[in-house]
């Protein structure tokens, strides 16, 4: 017997970005090229293998929190501070008070790499004062799920809550953990989101032995996706919730609706792949389950991570995957104004969409001078551009060669 799928739909939305905090000041960063990227301070203690960083400036955690319990905000990690901040933001958002949903009809799933991402501080006052240099709180923010944990704890939630790895393309699986239980009926809503913070000397000297990271200085030309100079990442931090409903719930409640969730798939490299296999199998997918052409997709939001290599890759699979509908996509990055956030590329991308959905307006890629002849697709650049977009595909590749792809819709675009 077949289950008749129900439609899932975004009715919050949440940020804590280098380029904004709050989904209107994200937004509005995006669409003016504003970016979050600036130099990183000389230090003497060691030499940082990149030159520009994007972190998270003027946010404070107790604007979240629940005065009650503002004492936690000293037991959390900055990448749990940054997930309770995104999902507070987006109960608001969508006019939902956590207290009002039902356990067994709504999931948390919040993603990220670590929970405690400046490990390193943590073994340097173990290495000089053994045990009791480390604070009693250290064992529980070392778990990829503390912040999954401190979200349900803050927002006094009692029903199910989930974790999930995967490293750029974390955003983008759990906007499809939480679409997919709503679809079939197990849930109502859910709350859902990924962010990191791995900002510490030791993990930013990690990425520069793997020779990921720009070596630019000027914040202007240090993230230029598709661009003959580009060069490298530029490394971040940044964190995202959505709320997903049902359209029978939203609709009930009048809630505002950003876009349709309408497909996704996933699919790796295979060790033979050399033109973007992994991504196009990602993208067809995502078409299929969508039951879409190519041809009905206005815009591509892409990973766009300025390396030499994964830009021209990425091209590639969407020519693969889209054939000459490629040529007549616009495609945007927002890497340039948010930086690589790693587990929070993702959601901040699907969050862009859908204030792309919305809007009408696709933020353009600043500082794309020279086209790499190798990445020849219709990328926006100068001035925003405004589009009635319809439906918007949303990429990401994680290290080691995962991908992921999410289609989201207008309401009024469903086929």
């Amino acid at each position: 017997m077949l289950i008749k799928r129900r439609r899932v739909v975004v009715t919050g939305l949440g940020v804590v970005a280098a380029n904004g905090i709050g989904k209107d000041r994200f937004g509005d960063s995006l669409v003016s090229g504003e970016s979050g990227i600036t130099r990183i301070p000389s230090s003497d203690d060691y030499e940082l293998p990149c030159p520009v960083i994007a972190r998270v400036k003027d946010f404070d955690v107790s604007r979240y929190i629940d005065r009650r319990n503002r004492y936690r905000d000293k037991l959390m990690s900055r990448v749990s501070q940054f997930a309770v901040a995104s999902a507070q933001m987006a109960l608001d958002d969508a006019g939902i008070a956590a207290d009002n949903l039902d356990p067994l009809r709504t999931g948390i799933c919040y993603g990220t790499t670590t929970g405690k991402p400046d490990f390193d501080d943590d073994a340097a006052r173990f290495s000089q004062s053994g045990i009791a240099g480390l604070d009693p709180s250290a064992w529980a923010e070392f778990s990829p799920h503390a912040p999954a944990a401190h979200i349900a704890s803050e927002l006094g939630f009692a029903g199910g809550v989930a974790t999930t790895s995967a490293g750029c393309c974390t955003g983008l699986l759990v906007i499809d953990w939480g679409a997919e239980r709503i679809a079939t009926g197990r849930f109502d809503a859910a709350l859902v989101g990924s962010g990191d913070s791995l900002l510490s000397p030791l993990v930013l000297a990690a990425f520069g032995a793997g020779k990921l990271l720009t070596k630019q200085s000027d914040p202007k030309r240090a993230s230029r996706p598709y661009d003959l100079q580009r060069d490298g990442l530029v490394p971040g931090e940044a964190a995202g919730a959505m709320v997903l409903e049902s359209l029978d719930s939203a609709l009930d409640r009048n809630a505002r609706i950003y876009g349709e969730y309408l497909g996704y798939a996933s699919a790796v490299d295979a060790k033979r792949d050399r033109n973007g296999e992994g991504l196009a199998r990602a993208v067809k997918g995502a078409l299929d389950g969508a039951r879409l052409t190519a041809g009905q997709i206005d815009c591509i939001n892409s990973h766009g991570l300025s390396h030499p290599v994964f830009d021209a890759l990425e091209t590639q699979g969407f020519k693969s995957a889209l054939g000459e509908a490629a040529y007549s996509l616009s495609i945007t990055s927002i890497k340039p104004m948010t930086g690589a956030s790693f587990a929070g590329d993702g959601i901040l991308q699907a969050i862009s969409s859908c204030l792309i959905l919305e809007k009408g307006i696709i933020p353009a890629i600043p500082y794309l001078e020279t086209r790499d002849p190798q990445c020849d697709l219709d990328y926006v650049v100068g001035k925003s551009r405004a589009a009635r977009v319809k439906r918007i595909l949303t990429n990401t590749r994680a290290l080691g060669g995962a991908n992921a792809a999410v289609i989201l819709g207008r309401l009024n675009g469903s086929p």
